[in-house]
């Protein structure tokens, strides 16, 4: 996974892979679980295709300690997109995570966006660390 380090900037909106061709200075490869970043080192965190899309490959613990770590690291907003998994359907993971972070009082919803590259991929997880 990828973390940006740095954000585009609220006067021009950019596309996250044309951002990453330009610059990729501005990212950092780290593995989850585990990244090896500071406490609140990021303002928003954005995970693309990879929790929940890979639900039956990787286990509802990886996606909680990474969710959980994520949490660690991000000051004020998660993101997660798609909430589908590779059958094209909603992850069972979702509710049970949004249930999970209710209960540790950070605030959840589910969004709708624009974007759907995979069918039914149109729905985006934000987390607002307490």
């Amino acid at each position: 996974m990828f973390t940006r380090t740095r954000s585009c900037g609220a006067a021009a909106p950019c596309s996250i892979s044309a951002d990453y061709a330009a610059h990729r200075e501005r990212y950092v490869e780290t593995n989850y679980p585990r990244s090896g970043f500071a406490d609140k080192q990021f303002t928003m965190s954005l995970v693309s295709h990879c929790l929940f899309l890979y639900d039956e490959h990787l286990s509802y613990d990886f996606h909680r300690n990474t969710v959980w770590e994520l949490l660690r690291v991000t000051s004020r907003q998660i993101r997660i997109f798609p909430l589908i998994n590779l059958r094209f359907c909603r992850s069972a993971y979702v509710d049970r995570m949004m249930a999970e972070l209710k209960q540790g009082g950070h605030g959840v919803e589910v969004r709708k966006v624009d974007y759907e590259f995979l069918k039914g991929g149109n729905e985006m997880m934000v987390i607002h660390p307490r």
